[in-house]
C-alpha cells in the first residue's frame, strides 16, 4: 500500500496540479504557486528552495529557468542524498538549516512525516510521530551571498515549519538589495513555536520594500494585504501560504 501511495503521489499529483483539478487545499496552493512561477520566472533567473523536501518546487524552478543557478536547502540527510542523486549538477543542494543566527542546532526530524520536521518541535498532524533529534548547521542566508549562492535572486520559496520569519531576518540584506519574490508558508500550528507573530512578519517584509499577497489574490491582480487582513488570515487559518513582492498597487 505504501509503495502504491508513493506511486500515485509521483504520477497523479503533478498531473492534477497542472490540469487545474487539485483535490486538496495544499494541492490548490501548489497549483497557484506553479502558475505564479510560470508568470514571474524567466530563463536565466536564479531561485532558492528553502526546505526542499522531495524537490517539487525545485522541479518547477528548473522547468521555468533551466539556465539559472538554483540552490536548495535541506538538512535531513536522507532527503539530501535523494535530492543530490536526483539533480546532479542541475541544482546545488546544501545541508544547512537557515535562520537568523549561525551555529549548531538540534533539528527534529519526523521520520514518518518528514514534511513536519524543523528546528523546533510542534504539534504534528500524524499519529505516533517518530522523532529523531539530529545536529545540524544553521546558516544565515546573507552570509552565503556571493560565496555559495548568487547575489541576484528572482524567487525564494520558504517552507520550514514555522521558522520562516527567522529565515527572512537572516537574509534581510539580500532581500532588500534584489527584491525577490518570496513564496512562504506562515500560520498557526507552527509559527507560534518560534514566537513568530504576523505583525512581526508584516513589519519586516514592509521594511524590506515588500508587500504581502495571497496566492490567489496575486493571480487575480488584487490589492496587497493590509496588516489587519494578514493577521486575520494568520489567526483563523483562512490562508497560510503567501507571496511577498514589491507593491504593484
Amino acid at each position: 500500500m505504501t509503495v502504491f501511495r508513493e506511486f500515485l503521489k509521483r504520477t497523479l499529483k503533478p498531473w492534477l496540479i497542472r490540469s487545474g483539478l487539485p483535490l486538496t487545499r495544499n494541492m490548490q496552493y501548489d497549483r497557484q504557486a506553479w502558475l505564479i512561477m510560470r508568470r514571474i520566472i524567466h530563463d536565466g533567473d536564479n531561485c532558492l528552495d528553502i526546505g526542499c523536501h522531495k524537490g517539487e518546487f525545485s522541479d518547477w524552478m528548473l522547468a521555468c529557468s533551466p539556465k539559472g543557478i538554483h540552490s536548495g536547502f535541506e538538512p535531513i540527510p536522507e532527503l539530501q542524498t535523494k535530492l543530490k542523486a536526483k539533480y546532479g549538477q542541475q541544482m546545488r543542494i546544501f545541508p544547512y538549516a537557515l535562520g537568523k543566527a549561525p551555529g549548531k542546532a538540534c533539528f527534529s526530524w519526523v521520520k514518518n512525516a518528514p514534511a513536519y520536521s524543523g528546528l523546533r518541535r510542534r504539534n504534528y498532524s500524524v499519529e505516533a510521530p517518530e522523532i529523531i533529534e539530529i545536529e545540524v548547521e544553521v546558516k544565515r542566508l546573507d552570509d552565503l551571498v556571493g560565496k555559495e549562492i548568487p547575489e541576484k535572486i528572482r524567487l525564494i520559496k520558504i517552507d520550514v515549519e514555522g521558522g520562516e520569519l527567522d529565515v527572512i531576518a537572516g537574509g534581510a540584506s539580500l532581500i532588500e538589495s534584489c527584491k525577490p519574490y518570496i513564496l512562504f508558508e506562515f500560520g498557526l500550528g507552527s509559527a507560534e513555536y518560534y514566537d513568530a507573530r504576523p505583525e512581526a512578519m508584516f513589519d519586516l517584509l514592509s521594511s524590506l520594500g515588500l508587500s504581502i499577497y495571497t496566492l490567489g489574490g496575486f493571480l487575480k491582480n488584487e490589492l496587497a494585504l493590509s496588516l489587519t487582513e494578514f493577521c486575520k488570515h494568520f489567526q483563523d487559518g483562512s490562508e497560510y501560504y503567501f507571496l511577498a513582492c514589491t507593491n504593484r498597487n
